[in-house]
């Protein structure tokens, strides 16, 4: 028996007394991830290439048969562009904001279609968040919002000046973090107002967000910091932390009781009770220090980087490499 290496095709394994070959497909075929996003029994993965050879493509993952499941644009009619910077799964579709636009994937048709945000710009889109019928799209030049029942896109009027970095849907309105700093919206509305807070705490620029119930979650490059605001239109906390200072993005995910974050410097946990960081590198076993994604799956975090997938099992203290 004779094991294989390749690029892009997987293991392969070679059956030297009947001359017979087979290619085992395992891992995400782009090594270079930059977004996750839980799906039912399935864990979807968005990445992109380091060059014109590198791999590219989006995997999704079967938790339950432990199977891996490949889509690349050059296969795959509807489907213009698989440089994935942002996933966001909802109960019909799974949208990926790409470097090129949206693009839509129907799960009852297995069919995909990819919308141009604007024919203006470089149409790379960062971020989505969904509100009811809307699905709001940030990018490096505004805001957009896609209505799913006309099946139409428009561009936010103002907003062409913000970079938005991150969008996440709380129980009463939609957040973004911005260039200018974090604003938000009602779920039943369009009017984006700036988030207020003591001190003009959010009116720096924000690099992370996530809402999880009534807390909201947010990086600040400078002064770089956690900030928490636990219920709106309270005090919002701060809890510094100086790695997160000049980052393009940072990735958050959290329970009742601790936040993880995803950095250029690795991995870091905080413990909401006793208010204690613990960082993890490559010395700790994670695959890649730059930590471009992160998610929470019960006993596991997974983590998304430019070298492949780690995923640490906290509750044993012991991490796992995805390549």
């Amino acid at each position: 028996m004779l094991w294989i290496g390749t690029r892009g095709l997987g293991v392969g394994r070679a059956d030297l007394s009947d001359r017979q070959l087979e290619f085992h497909q395992y891992g995400p075929i782009a090594p270079n991830i930059t977004a996750l996003a839980r799906d039912g029994d399935a864990i979807w993965f968005g990445g992109t290439s380091f060059g014109p050879d590198g791999a590219r493509g989006i995997t999704r993952y079967n938790l339950a048969e432990e199977t891996w499941q490949y889509f690349e644009s050059d296969r795959i009619i509807g489907l213009d562009d698989d440089r994935v910077y942002t996933i966001l799964p909802d109960t019909a579709d799974v949208w990926f904001g790409t470097l090129s636009g949206l693009v839509r994937y129907n799960r009852k048709h297995d069919r995909w279609l990819t919308y141009r945000v604007n024919r203006h710009s470089s149409g790379r889109v960062t971020a989505l968040a969904r509100a009811g019928n809307r699905l709001w799209i940030g990018t490096e030049e505004g805001l957009a919002v896609f209505d799913t029942q006309a099946d139409t896109i428009r561009i936010v009027g103002g907003s062409e000046r913000f970079n938005i970095r991150v969008l996440a849907t709380g129980p009463k309105y939609i957040w973004a973090g911005t260039d200018y700093g974090l604003f938000r919206c009602p779920l039943n509305d369009v009017v984006w107002t700036p988030a207020r807070s003591q001190n003009g705490l959010t009116n720096n620029r924000i690099n992370g967000l996530m809402v999880r119930d009534n807390d909201v979650w947010a990086t600040v490059e400078s002064p770089a910091a956690l900030i928490r605001l636990a219920r709106p239109d309270t005090v919002w906390q701060r809890f510094p932390l100086s790695e997160v200072g000049g980052i393009q993005r940072v990735s958050i995910a959290a329970d009742t009781s601790r936040v993880w974050l995803g950095t250029d410097l690795g991995a870091f946990r905080f413990d909401i009770g006793p208010k204690l960081w613990t960082q993890y590198t490559r010395s700790d076993g994670l695959t890649y220090e730059r930590v471009q994604a992160v998610l929470l799956d019960g006993h596991f975090v997974w983590f998304g980087t430019e070298q492949g997938a780690s995923r640490y099992h906290w509750t044993e203290d012991l991490f796992e490499i995805t390549h």
